[in-house]
């Protein structure tokens, strides 16, 4: 009887195993081909992003880009003149540069921590040493070679921003010509930048149409601003 009963329950033992290695193998493969289909979700993406027009116009809007190397093209301080080919120079962050005029000084360069968002890893910072309202200082994105303005047309711009509690001035944003900095759009943040991350919106409608324009964000006065997630859209694309 005694041995009857060790049979049974041995034979039990194997089958409560069996099934639980069936149900680790179901597991693993389960997780598998959920692993494979995030793969192939994320290669649709990148190929879709590459295939369909930009919707977004700003360039590297979230500061994660790093710079390539791209032979044969002049760089500088701000990312174009001087050099030849190789990397940009040291610093330089893809798609924006600083726009100082006259006496305006200012230095943009990453920032890795205190982030609006924990799913990005850099935003920028502008450290502004010198700027008044007539001669602000600027940084600029160019786009995907140039940014298309169109006469009339309007554009959502978002972005969000900080600054040190000793900040006070006003940000004037808009498209300008890449060459001698003419205002096609601008329109002024006519929200405080204040010392919390926060999203702000403005729209703006270029008076002329202009395939090669620029973005730009000026500053009028001294101070530390930090940009993150910055995205320029024509209004009839949400």
């Amino acid at each position: 009887m005694k041995i009857r009963l060790s049979l049974i329950a041995f034979t039990a033992m194997i089958g409560l195993c069996a099934q639980a290695q069936t149900q680790h193998i179901h597991s693993a493969d389960a997780q598998a081909i959920s692993l494979t289909q995030q793969v192939l979700r994320h290669n649709d993406t990148k190929q879709n992003a590459d295939t369909i027009p930009h919707a977004d116009l700003i360039q590297n809007g979230s500061f994660e880009e790093e710079p390539q190397r791209i032979p044969n093209r002049r760089f500088g301080p701000n990312g174009e003149g001087e050099r030849f080919g190789g990397y940009p120079a040291p610093g330089t962050i893809p798609a924006w540069y600083m726009v100082n005029f006259q006496e305006a000084q200012s230095r943009i360069e990453k920032i890795t921590t205190n982030l609006p968002d924990p799913s990005q890893q850099k935003a920028l910072q502008w450290t502004i040493m010198e700027a008044t309202s007539e001669v602000p200082a600027a940084i600029a994105n160019t786009g995907y070679n140039g940014i298309k303005a169109v006469e009339g047309e309007k554009y959502t711009l978002t972005f969000w921003a900080r600054a040190t509690k000793r900040y006070r001035g006003k940000l004037t944003v808009g498209l300008q010509d890449k060459d001698d900095a003419t205002w096609y759009a601008k329109a002024k943040v006519k929200k405080r930048i204040t010392k919390r991350w926060k999203k702000y919106t403005v729209t703006l409608v270029p008076d002329v149409t202009n395939g090669h324009a620029r973005f730009a964000i000026a500053a009028d006065t001294p101070g530390v601003l930090f940009l993150d997630m910055v995205s320029l859209r024509p209004a009839t694309i949400e």
